[in-house]
């Protein structure tokens, strides 16, 4: 029972411990070897895709990059989408949050006083707010990939730049949403938030590690 009644000093920070460490080390093999992470393959094939563009202007190949950027486009619209409607849902869970507390006293769901609700909605809608700033940074460059595309005197060092700005925006809003899924377990506890935060880290080692591919292979 003691130690029940401390599971959001114990599980939640650890939770949070294991979450950003495993990003630092992504950022860590992304830095120092892009060979082994899925990021780090898919920005070096895009730098070569992108410098394929530039040299090949066709119209064959216009219509498919056009494409390939409004699949991109569709995508981070669509994460925004959500992303404001978990929003919307959270400010109504907010606003009745102290009548709702009254029903997860038992010491299992972890402390449920006003200021520990507070921060972890706090929590909540800051992730949420950054995944959809990133993912609606992503759509205004992947619109003003698709204008500049379809002048002739676009500069190409500025197309390079703007697609890897999209992608990163694109990248960063989806992560910002998938570390919101532990936040808003934590609602339901503390051990919850952790269960899901290992389920999380093993999916996206999965994603990250588990499908890379030799770029030349």
């Amino acid at each position: 029972m003691i130690v029940l009644l401390h599971l959001d000093r114990i599980l939640v920070p650890l939770s949070m411990v294991l979450s950003i460490g495993y990003h630092v080390y992504l950022a860590y093999c992304f830095k120092n070897k892009p060979h082994v992470t899925t990021l780090g393959v898919n920005t070096i094939r895009r730098r070569n895709w992108a410098q394929t563009i530039i040299e090949d202007q066709n119209e064959k190949t216009g219509n498919l990059v056009i494409q390939s950027l409004r699949n991109s486009q569709m995508g981070s619209i669509l994460g925004a989408s959500v992303t404001i409607l978990m929003i919307l849902a959270l400010s109504a869970i907010t606003n009745n949050a102290y009548n709702a507390s009254d029903l997860l006293s038992n010491s299992y769901f972890g402390s449920q006083s006003i200021k520990t609700v507070l921060l972890k909605y706090c929590f909540e809608y800051s992730f949420l707010v950054f995944s959809f700033f990133c993912s609606s940074m992503a759509v205004i460059c992947f619109v003003q990939l698709n204008f500049l595309l379809s002048v002739a005197d676009f500069s190409p060092g500025y197309v390079q730049d703007m697609i890897e700005r999209g992608c990163w925006f694109a990248f960063l809003g989806n992560r910002s949403f998938y570390v919101t899924v532990p936040l808003l377990l934590w609602i339901l506890g503390p051990v919850p938030m952790m269960l899901s935060t290992l389920a999380l880290v093993w999916v996206l080692y999965q994603l990250d590690f588990g499908m890379v591919r030799c770029p030349n292979g």
